[in-house]
C-alpha cells in the first residue's frame, strides 16, 4: 500500500508539474486572441546605388525563422534572394499558425528613400523583415526574430547578406531587369526573374562582400557600404473606448498606367508618388495594374501626405519619360483605396481631345470655317462685279 501512495503521489506531482510548465509557456508565448499592437515599420534605404524589392515584413511567434546566417537559405527565401519574389514566403508563412500577421510592400525602396508597413501583432511577439538588392545576384537585407516593442519605438540598422544560392556574376543577364532602368546603367541584356540553374552555388548565408566591379555592375553605380538600411518600429496609439480608430495610415492609389496609349509592363521600373515635392511612395506594375501606398506626414515622413493633399504621379527610371509626370492626380486620403487610371502622352503634337490633326483642318473651330465662307463670297461678288464692267 506505501508503495502504491508514492507512486500516486508521483504522478500526481509530475502532472502539476506539466500544468505549471504549459502555463507558463502559454503566460510567455504571444497568442492570438489576445489585444494586438499596431506597429509601423518603416525600411529606409541607406545605399547610393542599390534600390531593394517591395520588403516583406512578418510579425510573428519564437516558432518560426525567416532566415539564419550560417544556415543554407530555404527555397522560399532563394526565390526573394534572387528573383525579388515574395510569393513563395507569402504562402509558406501564411499557413502558419505562428504568424501573426504579414504585409509586403507596394514598391521599391530606392536610395535614400523609405518605405512604411503597418502590421498588428500581439504583445511579446517578433519582427521579421527581408528585401532583395535588386542590383545583385543573390543578395538581400532585413532582420530576423527582433522582439517588438511593448510602447515607444524601436531601430535598428542591418547589413546586407549573401544567400549563397547563386554565383555572384555581377552580369545584368543573371540580374532582375528593373536594376537597370532604376540606376540608369545597361546593357544589350534584358535581365531575368527566373534562376539559373548552372549558376546554383550551394553555400551559406553570409555577409555580403559588396560589388567588386564584374561584367556589368560597377563599384561606383551599384556598391555600398554596411549598414544598408534602418528599420524603425513605431507603437501606434491604441483607439479610446467607443472611439475611433486614429489615423496614421498611408493612402492607397492603384489603377492601369499607359504612355502614349501602351500599358506598362511588369518588368518596368514602376510609378512614384510625390507631395509637395517629396518622394513619399512608390509602386511596381504588376499584372497590368499598380498599387501605391503614399506615406503619411503624421506617421511616415515628414512632409508628406495630408488630408486634401495633392498627390503627382511620375515614371520612374532614368531617360526619357523617366522622371516625367502623369497627366493625373490624386487627393491624399487615407480612408480608403484610390483607383486612379494614369496616363501619359510624351508623343509631340500628340492628337487633341478631338482626335483631329494638330493644325489640320479637322481641328479648326467653327469660325474658322464661317470666315472662309464669308471671304469665299466676298470674292465671288467682287468678281461678278469686275465682269459686269468689263462688258459694258
Amino acid at each position: 500500500m506505501r508503495s502504491m501512495s508514492l507512486t500516486t503521489a508521483g504522478l500526481a506531482l509530475v502532472a502539476v508539474i506539466g500544468v505549471v510548465v504549459v502555463g507558463l509557456a502559454l503566460a510567455v508565448s504571444p497568442a492570438r486572441g489576445q489585444d494586438d499592437i499596431t506597429y509601423n515599420v518603416t525600411i529606409e534605404n541607406l545605399t547610393g546605388g542599390q534600390p531593394f524589392t517591395p520588403p516583406l515584413v512578418v510579425a510573428h511567434s519564437d516558432q518560426i525563422d525567416l532566415f539564419k546566417l550560417g544556415l543554407a537559405a530555404t527555397a522560399e527565401l532563394k526565390e526573394l534572394a534572387e528573383n525579388g519574389n515574395n510569393d513563395p514566403l507569402v504562402a509558406l508563412f501564411g499557413g502558419s499558425d505562428a504568424v501573426f500577421d504579414m504585409e509586403t510592400g507596394t514598391g521599391p525602396i530606392l536610395p535614400g528613400e523609405s518605405a512604411i508597413i503597418t502590421v498588428e501583432a500581439p504583445e511579446g511577439s517578433l519582427l521579421s523583415v527581408a528585401a532583395m538588392l535588386i542590383c545583385t545576384n543573390d543578395g538581400f537585407t532585413g532582420v530576423d526574430s527582433r522582439p517588438l516593442p511593448a510602447s515607444g519605438s524601436d531601430s535598428i540598422d542591418v547589413n546586407s547578406y549573401d544567400a549563397g544560392t547563386e554565383l555572384n556574376t555581377e552580369d545584368f543577364a543573371h540580374i532582375v531587369p528593373p536594376c537597370q532602368a532604376l540606376i540608369g546603367v545597361t546593357s544589350d541584356d534584358e535581365g531575368t526573374g527566373m534562376s539559373d540553374p548552372t549558376l546554383v552555388e550551394g553555400g551559406f548565408i553570409a555577409p555580403h562582400i559588396g560589388i567588386l566591379g564584374g561584367t556589368d555592375l560597377t563599384m561606383f553605380d551599384h556598391g555600398w557600404t554596411d549598414p544598408v538600411a534602418r528599420i524603425t518600429v513605431n507603437v501606434m496609439p491604441s483607439p479610446p473606448p467607443g472611439g475611433e480608430p486614429p489615423v496614421f495610415s498611408a493612402a492607397r492609389f492603384t489603377g492601369t498606367a499607359t504612355i502614349d496609349g501602351v500599358p506598362l509592363p511588369d518588368n518596368h521600373p514602376g510609378i512614384g508618388a510625390q507631395v509637395n515635392g517629396i518622394n513619399c511612395g512608390s509602386g511596381l506594375i504588376t499584372g497590368g495594374t499598380y498599387t501605391i501606398d503614399v506615406a503619411s506626414d503624421l506617421t511616415g515622413k515628414e512632409g508628406c501626405g495630408k488630408p486634401g493633399d495633392t498627390v503627382v504621379f511620375v515614371v520612374l527610371g532614368e531617360g526619357d519619360p523617366g522622371g516625367q509626370e502623369f497627366d493625373q492626380q490624386g487627393i491624399w486620403d487615407n480612408t480608403k483605396t484610390t483607383e486612379l487610371n494614369l496616363t501619359l502622352t510624351t508623343e509631340p503634337g500628340g492628337l487633341p481631345p478631338t482626335g483631329g490633326p494638330p493644325g489640320g483642318a479637322d481641328s479648326a473651330s467653327p469660325l474658322v470655317y464661317v470666315l472662309l465662307a464669308l471671304g469665299g463670297l466676298a470674292v465671288l461678288v467682287g468678281s461678278a462685279g469686275l465682269f459686269r464692267r468689263l462688258n459694258r
